[in-house]
């Protein structure tokens, strides 16, 4: 909704980091011509093709895309200010690069440390603020048009799963079990299987917690991701 504020009309969208491809199905449906560009996604709807490096690049002449969008990507990047600046050259004057990362400085981070689910290490690289992230990608030419700080397909779990990662232990339990379908994780199968069950049975009484925390944090000004419209 935002990049359709910002753009006016529908261009050409390079969903970059697109995953299955979704962002860019949806984005056709709005009368944009969107690509989904994904390195590592397997997935048919996606173009995939084979890097000799870990540098970005993005196969289009200079100022080719209206937008170019990157949902929770930039912190898997070995190089995000090599990225951003190869984003500046693929986008026209005036096209807006959309950055969405989880937010280091948050009352979250700080709250849960290394038990936060955001945290995410080896997967995530880096780790942003909103002054971090708005200031490397000034630096490289942008100016930040607008900023949101909430997601409430996010927020919440991610609060809910990093109390459980206090009660029951830092493995991210819950999250393993919906996002594989399975019984996952580091430590033996006897203690995945029942720390699993405890998780789900603690959730009528922390998920309520998690809910109300989440809305106070984010009244008070704290979300844990944020979006960059640039």
């Amino acid at each position: 909704f935002r990049l359709r504020q910002l753009m006016k009309k529908p261009g050409r969208l390079l969903d970059f980091g697109a995953g299955t491809g979704h962002f860019a199905t949806f984005m056709r449906s709005q009368r944009w011509s969107a690509v989904a560009f994904d390195p590592f996604s397997s997935a048919p709807a996606v173009t995939a093709p084979a890097q000799a490096d870990d540098r970005v690049a993005v196969d289009c002449p200079e100022g080719h895309y209206d937008a170019i969008t990157l949902w929770y990507v930039i912190e898997h990047l070995r190089d995000p200010r090599d990225a951003i600046r190869e984003f500046h050259r693929a986008l026209r004057p005036g096209g807006v690069l959309v950055l969405a990362t989880q937010d280091f400085a948050s009352v979250q981070a700080r709250m849960f440390g290394p038990r936060w689910l955001f945290l995410d290490p080896p997967r995530h690289l880096f780790q942003f603020s909103v002054a971090t992230l708005s200031r490397m990608a000034e630096q490289e030419g942008f100016t930040v048009r607008h900023r949101t700080s909430a997601s409430l397909e996010m927020g919440p779990f991610t609060i809910l799963q990093s109390l459980l990662n206090v009660v029951v232990g830092n493995d991210n339990y819950l999250f393993r079990l919906l996002k594989s379908r399975s019984l996952a994780g580091t430590s033996p199968a006897k203690r995945r299987i029942g720390f699993t069950l405890l998780s789900i049975g603690l959730l009528p009484l922390l998920g309520p917690v998690a809910v109300g925390l989440y809305f106070a944090l984010l009244t008070a000004g704290s979300g844990d991701v944020f979006t960059l419209y640039l």
